[in-house]
């Protein structure tokens, strides 16, 4: 019979195994009388060979299924009981259960939608990124360019196709108000490579690549719902971009989003348009694209890898500009996440120990619940069940309570992913991270296994009971076997544990301490900027680029409020232009045989008064510094240092190596500013030569607005004055440089907050599972510390005596915990800045705030056990 039908139909399963048992039994009886024994002696015989029957049935079940079924649902209902019957102990254990299991939840949850979920694109662990490298520049990325990227398409065996896209910001006219368009330009691969089709219309066809053919435009879903109130019959209408006309072709699907490995701060593109015609698709030196490709089934990336590194062999051979370019294949899900990778390991890492002291925390309790059920215990013990059994049922309780506490995790996870996601600054594919299936089999794991880690020992001491000693002892005192010994080993493993992540939490505020002290080279308050771009269609004469900045400065300056105004295509900590510079007379400045990228702002009068930066020698630039006039140019101290160290640069000529299509012009030096962190607060700071702007105009420029009120009341303002002078002509990405410099920052302040969080619950946890065995060893000492001041032992001396175990313990942790620390911190390097992962500092610093919280700790239980009448001790129990 199987097993759910002996479960729900007992009864005659019962029956059936009476008779089967009462029929061996009187089989066994008939063979003893044929062989010649009487009657009663055959019955005793065979009864006393057979043992008792009631026994022999409770083994019959303990081999069914069935019988574990029932012993399972008894375990549970028992369990349930035993719960209700504590409910502080129960409520405590939850909750501690429930934070460490859904901070786990929230943070796999990151990792999960992050990490592990796949791109949103067909077969996306087969697309991989190519891009050029070069071992002879101090600055490079993952760029390459478009005649490299025909050839390695043309020549490679491992790819099924490549696409080259690359970012452009244009203006889109028409309608009610001018927008400014985060766009894609691509070849005309892109969705093919991508396996993506639009949701309305078609995508590029392969002519649309060359120049007279590469006006249609493929829109991004919310472009299309805002701007065009979601019209169906969009598709062969024109739009216009940047004063020319584009045909609508495709609508793409809402959750497409392409590029991923976009900076960071940078909108979702809004537009896609083939590649067409670009001056620098001829340049081999120019790199401005970046590559990725759909491998063949089968290629791995270490295969895509050799090919691609012949291919780059091979055009280092025939191309002079090729000659130094190496190529390096990754994974695009890997180079995608590559950033935020070691933070949201170290944060899972981080939650992981929380989980760990917590399950400590539940497991001391349980510990010294097991003190107070020895009784019971023993009445089980004595009545027949077996040490298993108890085993079981404790097991049993434990798994309940991890159960419900991951229940509850669960559920404030749900809530807790939604505050990650909203105060969270911009993580690539963290806004599509949800509680999902794989979350759910997670926590559930996770409960099912930390259900087993805390209950499993205390489950084991409580069935080590002392049969005897436990049916004597007249209280719930006595101890418990080992009970207190582990309870000490537990507390000292919380200890080591929260002291490890206090220290990476201290490293982590050192390093953003140190970060936000660092001197900027600017002054960020009370400065507005707001990007522009000029449709090159109507600004392509420089002079035109450079009357248009002059007008809506000279509009802006006269707003109220208003002090000093200035454009510039490059922003600190925005946006940025680097590249070689030459100097009269030397050969190009290495650092370590590479050659120095220097940064190569192009500026227009009153940039360093609206930004801030000091001006240490000679002048700045006017409006008479115009494309007729003398050229000139600005260097930061780093530039003076570097390229004329011990000399006067007023008056030294410097080239930016590829302005003016590779013509060379002199700029004679006329001042030396100070140096500004361009890049980022934890990068070195660069050389920086500064251009003005109507001598090299750019059609892409930030205004720079410096205040004597609040920057941002002056957001529209200053978009009507631009308004004013082109009504086509609209403002985007409004920002305070106070805005910019903390976005440059958010990411570390960010992970220092979650951290330090994490480790302040640690920290209690440790604190509380400290306090909990010290007040308990007291309670268990009640009669000891009353003999002793019986005998004359004075307060402190008791006072000493649980302090000092506890200090003992406390110590012990912190020791474990350095060396634990030391190990780990040192994977925390990557998030640091100033800071060595061994900083000494914190960690005497944090390990001395341990020390000091657990003396407080142990110095509440033991005054408690000062105050002990040694009469009223020496009746205890």
């Amino acid at each position: 019979m199987r097993w759910y039908q002996r479960f729900f139909r007992r009864e005659l399963t019962e029956r059936k195994l009476d008779a089967e048992l009462r029929f061996h039994l009187e089989q066994q009886i008939a063979d003893y009388v044929a062989a010649g024994m009487p009657p009663d002696e055959a019955r005793r015989r065979a009864q006393q060979e057979f043992g008792g029957l009631e026994q022999m049935k409770e083994e019959c079940r303990d081999v069914g299924s069935a019988h574990f079924v029932e012993t399972l649902f008894q375990d549970v209902r028992y369990g349930f009981r035993q719960l209700r019957r504590s409910p502080g102990f129960t409520v405590i254990a939850i909750l501690t259960l429930a934070l460490g299991i859904g901070a786990n939840a929230v943070i796999f949850s990151a990792v999960n939608g992050v990490l592990l979920r796949p791109l949103p694109y067909p077969n996306s662990n087969r697309l991989a990124q190519a891009w050029s490298t070069n071992p002879h520049t101090n600055r490079w990325g993952d760029w390459v360019s478009y005649p490299d990227f025909v050839d390695w398409r043309a020549q490679n065996k491992v790819f099924e196709d490549l696409v080259a896209y690359r970012t452009w910001l244009a203006n889109i006219t028409g309608g009610d108000h001018p927008e400014a368009l985060f766009a894609v330009l691509a070849s005309s691969s892109l969705f093919s490579v991508l396996q993506s089709q639009p949701l309305l219309g078609r995508s590029f066809l392969p002519d649309e690549d060359k120049p007279g053919h590469n006006r249609v435009v493929v829109l991004s879903d919310a472009l299309w719902r805002s701007r065009f109130a979601s019209d169906p019959h969009l598709v062969g209408k024109a739009v216009v971009i940047n004063g020319e006309s584009y045909t609508v072709i495709g609508i793409m699907p809402p959750r497409f989003r392409f590029p991923l490995n976009l900076p960071e701060g940078l909108p979702a593109p809004s537009a896609w348009l083939p590649l067409g015609l670009d001056p620098s698709q001829s340049d081999r030196g120019s790199h401005n694209y970046r590559v990725v490709g759909r491998l063949r089934p089968g290629v791995t990336v270490s295969q895509a890898q050799a090919d691609m590194e012949a291919i780059a062999r091979n055009l280092a051979q025939v191309y002079p500009a090729d000659e130094s370019l190496g190529v390096k294949v990754a994974g695009l899900e890997e180079n995608v996440t590559s950033e935020v990778r070691p933070a949201l390991l170290v944060l899972l890492g981080a939650v992981g120990l929380v989980l760990l002291i917590a399950c400590a925390n539940v497991g001391n309790l349980l510990l010294s619940r097991a003190v107070t059920r020895q009784r019971e215990v023993a009445l089980r013990l004595a009545i027949g069940a077996n040490r298993s059994r108890i085993v079981k049922q404790m097991l049993t309780e434990s798994v309940l309570l991890a159960l419900i506490g991951g229940g509850v995790g669960l559920l404030l996870a749900f809530q807790g992913l939604s505050l990650l996601i909203k105060l969270a600054p911009s993580v690539q594919r963290l806004h599509e991270s949800t509680v999902d299936g794989r979350v759910l089999i997670f926590c559930s794991f996770l409960s099912l296994a930390t259900g087993i880690l805390f209950g499993l020992v205390p489950a084991f001491q409580a069935s080590r009971t002392h049969l005897n000693e436990a049916l004597k002892q007249s209280g719930p005192s006595r101890r418990l076997g080992s009970g207190p010994r582990l309870r000490r080993m537990v507390a000292v493993a919380e200890t080591a544990l929260a002291l490890m992540l206090l220290i990476g939490a201290g490293l982590l505020i050192r390093s953003f301490v140190g970060l936000s002290n660092v001197d900027l080279g600017f002054n960020p308050r009370n400065v507005l900027t707001a990007m522009i771009m000029l449709p090159e269609s109507r600004y392509s004469a420089p002079n035109r680029q450079a009357a248009f900045f002059k007008e809506a400065i000279r509009r802006i300056e006269a707003l109220p409020g208003v002090e000093s105004v200035a454009a510039a295509d490059s922003v600190p900590l925005v946006t940025n232009d680097t590249g070689s510079v030459s100097v009269e007379g030397q050969p190009e400045p290495t650092l370590d045989g590479v050659g120095i990228q220097a940064e190569r702002p192009k500026i227009t009068p009153g940039y360093f008064r609206a930004m801030g930066i000091p001006l240490l020698r000679g002048r700045t630039f006017t409006w008479a510094d115009n494309e007729i006039s003398l050229p000139v140019a600005i260097v930061s101290e780093a530039a003076a240092r570097l390229y004329w160290p011990n000399e006067d640069p007023i008056g030294k000529r410097v080239s930016e190596s590829d302005e003016s299509e590779g013509r060379i012009v002199w700029r004679q030096v006329i001042g030396v500013v100070g140096d500004v962190r361009q890049d980022g607060l934890a990068d070195k700071v660069r050389p920086s030569v500064y251009t003005p702007l109507s001598q090299l105009p750019m059609p892409f420029a930030a205004l720079i607005v410096k205040s004597r009120m609040d920057p941002s009341s002056l957001a529209d303002p200053v978009r009507r004055q631009v308004m004013a002078v082109d009504k086509d002509q609209p403002l985007f990405s409004i920002q305070t440089m106070q805005e910019v410099v903390a976005d440059s920052v958010s990411n570390r302040a960010f992970q220092t907050v979650l951290l330090s969080l994490f480790a302040a619950v640690a920290m209690t946890l440790a604190t509380i599972g400290i306090y909990g065995v010290m007040a308990h060893s007291a309670a268990q000492r009640t009669r000891e510390i009353g003999i002793r001041m019986a005998l004359g032992a004075q307060k402190r001396d008791t006072l000493r005596l649980v302090v000092g175990q506890g200090m003992f313990l406390a110590l012990l942790g912190v020791s474990i915990g350095v060396i634990g620390a030391l190990a780990l911190t040192r994977f925390m390097s990557s998030l640091l800045y100033g800071v060595k992962p061994t900083d000494p500092m914190t960690f005497i610093g944090v390990s001395l705030v341990l020390a000091a919280v657990s003396l407080v700790a142990s110095y509440v239980p033991a005054r408690r056990a000062t105050k002990v009448d040694p009469m009223v001790a020496l009746r205890y129990e």
